[in-house]
């Protein structure tokens, strides 16, 4: 591995949840977990003090990097429609209600 390589981090906890996610390593040979992935990890438990973590380094591929932003995008878009959906609702929530007064 080099020092610059991208690398796809697969980290699993002991409740066997998984996340992913692109990273670097150091010049110390260290891999930082971003506060999210370990806030999804964690799940209901109180904290991850003491946990162990299983973790899988592959070096990223550029294709793989692609297809996952390509995943991401159609993903941020589902979720882009479900939140004006919701609003809409809301809205329509609202105006019954004023109309209720």
């Amino acid at each position: 591995m080099e020092p610059d390589q991208a690398l796809q981090v697969i980290v699993t906890s002991e409740n066997w949840n998984e996340e992913t996610f692109i990273a670097r390593m150091s010049a110390d040979g260290r891999i930082t977990i971003p506060k999210l992935t370990l806030k999804l990890l964690q799940s209901n438990a109180e904290s991850l003090s003491g946990t162990v973590l299983e973790v899988t380094l592959q070096p990223v591929r550029f294709s793989q990097v692609s297809e996952e932003a390509e995943k991401k995008v159609v993903g941020s878009e589902e979720a882009t429609a479900m939140l004006n959906k919701i609003k809409e609702i809301r809205k329509d929530l609202a105006k019954k209600g004023n109309s209720a007064s």
